[in-house]
């Protein structure tokens, strides 16, 4: 299709209610640990009502997915202080409440676009899933450490897509 990003978008979008949203840079290693998350994802059946979608770098063109979804889980790196690989389960609260650091190398993106959606009436439950990266440097292959550690990645992903998206836990464990 050549339709532009926000309309391709709104068209998918009008299927699932559940999204799992993979934002980063795929130009800076382990920053695009999110979409490199999503594009696996897109290659397996996942359960009726989730869709995977590349958020790329998080900005106000993805906002129809705030006016569409139910529930959110972004998948995201996050710089938290931990050994390469590490997961947190965070809150948009959460990130709003590190003003000392911040976590999410895309922190102020996905703050905007979240306070604008709740400004425009769009009240989306949201959770993210970050991974601690190794490397941000320029490249668009993951660090081995990223890469050795990917399969228990992704099954922390589909852990919380089932527990989260699909059994309505509002808790992360």
């Amino acid at each position: 299709q050549n339709l532009p990003y926000p309309t391709r978008l709104r068209r998918k979008m009008k299927m699932a209610k559940n999204i799992i949203l993979g934002i980063g840079n795929l130009l800076m290693k382990d920053d695009g640990i999110g979409i490199h998350i999503v594009n696996r994802l897109n290659e397996i059946d996942l359960p009726k009502g989730i869709e995977a979608i590349d958020g790329a770098t998080f900005t106000l063109d993805l906002l129809p997915i705030f006016q569409e979804a139910k529930k959110i889980l972004i998948v995201d790196a996050v710089k938290g202080g931990g050994p390469p690989g590490s997961i947190y389960y965070l809150t948009p609260q959460n990130l709003k409440d590190e003003k000392s650091r911040i976590l999410s190398l895309h922190q102020i993106g996905f703050l905007d676009v979240i306070e604008t959606a709740k400004e425009l009436g769009y009240c989306a439950d949201i959770r993210i899933l970050g991974v601690e990266p190794h490397d941000i440097s320029w490249g668009m292959e993951l660090s081995d450490t990223l890469d050795k550690k990917f399969d228990d990645i992704l099954d922390a992903v589909l852990h919380y897509m089932d527990k989260f998206l699909l059994n309505n836990s509002k808790e992360f464990s």
